[in-house]
């Protein structure tokens, strides 16, 4: 596909989702050491939630790289791959907003079918 294709697509997308903010992607690498070759790449200087670096790309337009160290737990990792949402993750307390009790986790899976 050529570039000034993709460019008329994403006005065309952009007009028709009427979206209120630029948007973004997110990619994976296999090691943090392949970050270091992105350009104008910008890394935390301390912890921070998921949705504060979707916001940095989002409103502000930076290139923000991350690995799970950057992030404040668990939760914000596994949301976006970097961490992994085992049995374990899944009955445990996130970031002291709510708790899944095994029981309640039981109720809830059965109820979605």
């Amino acid at each position: 596909m050529r570039e000034t294709d993709l460019i008329a697509q994403c006005a065309a997308l952009e007009a028709v989702l009427r979206l209120r903010s630029n948007p973004f992607g997110m990619q994976l690498f296999e090691n943090a050491s392949a970050l270091d070759a992105i350009k104008g790449l910008r890394r935390p200087k301390s912890i921070h939630t998921t949705d504060q670096i979707v916001a940095q790309a989002a409103r502000l337009g930076w290139t923000v790289g991350i690995t799970g160290d950057n992030l404040v737990g668990d939760q914000c990792r596994a949301v976006i791959g970097l961490g992994g949402q085992d049995a374990a993750w899944r009955v445990v307390r996130h970031s002291g907003r709510f708790t899944r009790s095994p029981k309640r986790h039981a109720l809830r899976a059965a109820w979605q079918v």
